[in-house]
């Protein structure tokens, strides 16, 4: 989704950037912060031992990602300068 989002906002200031935060911003859906997704990215390539809170939080932050393309999709589908041919080619 992120590289679809990418090509459909060309040339567009994205000033939360070009990811999947940004492209929830870009079209005014709720995201957790970059200060969270950040800290829970760096504690998962830390490596285990987790104890069950921290797998409680992995698995949570993975679903927001779920939910967040799930919200997102319907926008960018409907955004005039997104090319659904392009997107399926590029897989």
């Amino acid at each position: 989704m992120g590289s679809v989002y990418r090509v459909a906002t060309n040339g567009r200031h994205t000033p939360e950037g070009k990811g999947l935060l940004g492209a929830l911003r870009y079209f005014h859906l709720d995201t957790i912060g970059t200060k969270q997704k950040d800290a829970m990215r760096e504690r998962i390539l830390k490596g285990r031992p987790f104890t069950p809170e921290e797998r409680q939080k992995i698995l949570d932050y993975c679903h927001s990602d779920i939910d967040a393309l799930l919200r997102l999709l319907p926008k960018i589908l409907s955004d005039p300068d997104f090319d659904l041919g392009i997107a399926l080619y590029r897989g």
